[in-house]
C-alpha cells in the first residue's frame, strides 16, 4: 500500500503543476488621481481687505461667507464660511461644490460675533463682493482668484 499512496501523491503533484492555470487577470485601471489643475477649478481664493475705522484682530475679525443667491439677508444659509485676523489675507474656499457663488463680507465692531450662530449684528460694516463698486452682486465661479475690499459705507441691515 505503501506503494500506491507514493503514486497517488506524486500523481497529485504532477497534476497540480501541469493543470491550467486562470489566466492572470490585468490589474483594474487605476482611477486618475486628483490633479492640482481639478483642485483649482473647485478651490476659491478670496483675498478680502476692510478699509473702515477699525482694525482687524483676533477680537474684530473679518468673516467671508459664499452663498448661492445674490439677496442675502438674514434668513440666507451660506454654503462655505471662513474668518481671519489679518486684514488683507487671502482665504482659500477648498472644494466648492456650487457655482456661481456669491462672496459677502463683514468686519465684526462688536468683536463678540462667532460668525455661525445667526446673522451678523445689526450695523456691522459689510458687503458683498461686486464687479463695479455700486453694482449688483457679482457671481464668482470657483477657480479664479478674487480681490476685494469694503469700508464702513454699508452697514449690515438685512
Amino acid at each position: 500500500m505503501n506503494g500506491i499512496s507514493i503514486a497517488a501523491a506524486a500523481l497529485l503533484v504532477l497534476q497540480s503543476t501541469t493543470a491550467a492555470r486562470p489566466a492572470a487577470q490585468k490589474p483594474a485601471a487605476a482611477k486618475p488621481a486628483t490633479t492640482a489643475a481639478s483642485a483649482a477649478r473647485t478651490d476659491l481664493p478670496v483675498t478680502v481687505t476692510y478699509k473702515g475705522k477699525g482694525t482687524v484682530d483676533g477680537a474684530h475679525k473679518l468673516f467671508v461667507w459664499l452663498f448661492d443667491n445674490p439677496d442675502i439677508t438674514s434668513n440666507s444659509r451660506p454654503v462655505s464660511s471662513l474668518s481671519t485676523t489679518k486684514n488683507g489675507e487671502t482665504l482659500m474656499f477648498k472644494n466648492v461644490t456650487a457655482s456661481p457663488v456669491y462672496v459677502f463680507a463683514v468686519y465684526d465692531t462688536t468683536g463678540n460675533y462667532d460668525g455661525v450662530s445667526g446673522p451678523p449684528p445689526a450695523g456691522v460694516p459689510s458687503a458683498p463682493y461686486r464687479a463695479s463698486a455700486k453694482g449688483a452682486p457679482a457671481a464668482v465661479t470657483p477657480g479664479a482668484p478674487i480681490k476685494f475690499s469694503f469700508d464702513d459705507s454699508e452697514p449690515w441691515k438685512k
